[in-house]
């Protein structure tokens, strides 16, 4: 019988024994990756309002210091937080919505007195702007998306947590599906209001679940490996990152979603809680900020994608 490398020229690879490293690799573990140092914010602060694609390109607004709610502003541009315009109001607890640190919504969260409110602020890069209200009030809860497409959803300690999505298409905001699980202090990303993740939190009891949202519905998908609360989130609904949080104690997991279940990846350095944290998917994001054993934090620190070397290989 004929041999196919009497027809080809050469032995055809055996996966177990002869593997090609990157595409093995890839196989394994899609989303591998590390958290490396970046610029420090210039203000240590938690409960801090978040937007941005990643670890080039961030902003923090708000937040919370011994002193009170903030208004401050940061805009991160891969290397160092720069200060910018200040919110019209100082608060903390903020639900952040933006794909960039030029274009964000800074949604509802707390300032004392009213307390929980449901204003709305837009940056435009340079400023913000007052824009329509919220339906309800809004803080701790979950946001994705864009300043012209973006979700809120959860949040806003009272009797109960809420279970209440809100859906913003640039000039209005329009009461949507509820999460199957009220709670608040849960992580959350997505890039537009027809395309979210929704996980960890406090119901109250903290706990693992995940929603997911296709534009009309939530639905419950596979839990965290790790139960935490006052967590943070970067990427999409179907390739995403949940780090820090709480356990009760502060955390420095990470776990990676691929669109159906979560893994665990590299731990961030700094145990926090109450960070920010942004990115487009999972492979780029950005954590900063937050509450830890030491104290209010101003680190920040970077998630990219492990690079792999495609090895030659040899034929005989």
């Amino acid at each position: 019988m004929a041999n196919l490398k009497t027809f080809s020229g050469f032995p055809i690879q055996n996966l177990s024994s002869d593997p090609v490293p990157f595409a093995q690799a890839k196989i394994n573990n899609p989303y591998v990756g590390s958290w490396a140092s970046g610029g420090a914010l210039n203000t240590a602060r938690n409960q801090i309002g978040n937007a941005g694609s990643g670890a080039t390109n961030a902003l923090g607004f708000g937040g919370n210091l011994p002193g009170g709610e903030q208004k401050l502003t940061e805009s991160y541009n891969g290397t160092s937080w720069t200060e910018v315009a200040d919110l019209n109001v100082v608060r903390r607890l903020i639900d952040g919505i933006g794909a960039t640190n030029t274009a964000a919504l800074a949604v509802g969260g707390y300032g004392g007195p009213p307390g929980y409110q449901d204003l709305v602020e837009q940056w435009d890069g340079s400023s913000w702007t007052e824009i329509a209200e919220t339906n309800s009030v809004h803080g701790t809860g979950g946001s994705a998306g864009t300043t012209t497409s973006g979700l809120v959803f959860g949040g806003v300690p009272s009797v109960t947590p809420s279970a209440l999505t809100e859906s913003w298409n640039g000039s209005s905001w329009t009461e949507v599906g509820d999460l199957n699980d009220a709670r608040i202090h849960l992580g959350s990303c997505g890039t537009s209001n027809t395309a979210a993740l929704g996980f960890g939190g406090d119901t109250p009891g903290i706990t693992a679940n995940t929603e997911q949202w296709n534009g009309s519905s939530w639905t419950e998908v596979n839990n965290l490996n790790t139960a935490r609360q006052q967590l943070s989130g970067a990427g999409n609904s179907t390739e995403a990152l949940a780090f820090g949080g709480s356990e009760p104690a502060g955390s420095v997991k990470t776990e990676s979603w691929d669109g159906s279940s979560w893994s665990e990846v590299n731990d961030l350095s700094t145990a926090r809680w109450e960070l920010g944290g942004a990115g487009l998917n999972g492979t780029n994001a950005i954590a900063f900020g937050g509450d830890s054993p030491g104290g209010k934090q101003n680190a920040t620190e970077e998630w990219t994608a492990a690079v792999f070397t495609i090895n030659p290989v040899t034929t005989s």
